[in-house]
């Protein structure tokens, strides 16, 4: 990584920076870019940034806004490639999301230490830290169970159950009495069912 380029990020992944300091940063970068001739495509690759952001840092209409959007877009993305990675699955991602501004949670079953090596460091690239809690099973296994509990909600005649992943848990949300007692008595050890608000004891 370039001089100019850790400059960039440093600027970019500073929590909380004084406007006027993220405003001298990209001064700066322009300042040195234009010396050097460089043009909009060679800060793009350089900086690791859009075409369009490489031209306004260069004729210098880049605002210190564009800096927090690159760090949300590039946590964005590095989120996208965790469960791209096909390595992923191979050491047994369950959920991958962002827990606060500086925090990354990549939950599996059987994280290998170059898998997590591969993540901490463009993590910390970004001002996060990654924690790891340990899943008991992957997102690959509870697909199966998905699978089996919208077939069950089929046969006693209700639309399957809206649900999240986070961290460690799997929670489904039923207004079905039944639906939601019989997700507690078979899938349980993998699925934590929400009652509803709306919720009754009427079968189904």
């Amino acid at each position: 990584m370039t001089p100019r380029a850790r400059m960039f990020r440093s600027a970019a992944t500073t929590l909380q920076a004084a406007e006027e300091s993220l405003a001298t940063t990209l001064a700066v970068l322009q300042n040195d870019l234009t010396q050097q001739g460089a043009s909009a495509n060679d800060v793009a690759l350089e900086l690791g940034v859009s075409l369009d952001v490489a031209m306004r840092v260069l004729d210098g209409t880049a605002v210190p806004d564009e800096l927090a959007a690159w760090r949300a877009s590039e946590v964005a993305r590095l989120v996208q490639d965790v469960y791209q990675d096909l390595d992923s699955y191979r050491n047994g991602l369950l959920c991958c999301q962002v827990a606060d501004p500086i925090t990354l949670i990549i939950s599996a079953t059987r994280p290998s230490d170059a898998y997590r090596g591969k993540y901490e460091s463009r993590a910390e690239a970004l001002g996060l830290t990654v924690h790891w809690p340990q899943a008991t099973f992957s997102l690959l296994e509870v697909k199966d169970h998905l699978t089996e509990l919208d077939r069950q909600a089929t046969a006693i005649h209700v639309d399957p159950p809206a649900g999240r992943i986070d961290g460690q848990d799997v929670t489904v949300t039923t207004e079905s009495a039944t639906l939601h007692d019989w997700i507690g008595d078979h899938l349980g050890q993998w699925i934590r069912p929400d009652r509803a608000a709306e919720l009754s004891d009427k079968r189904p």
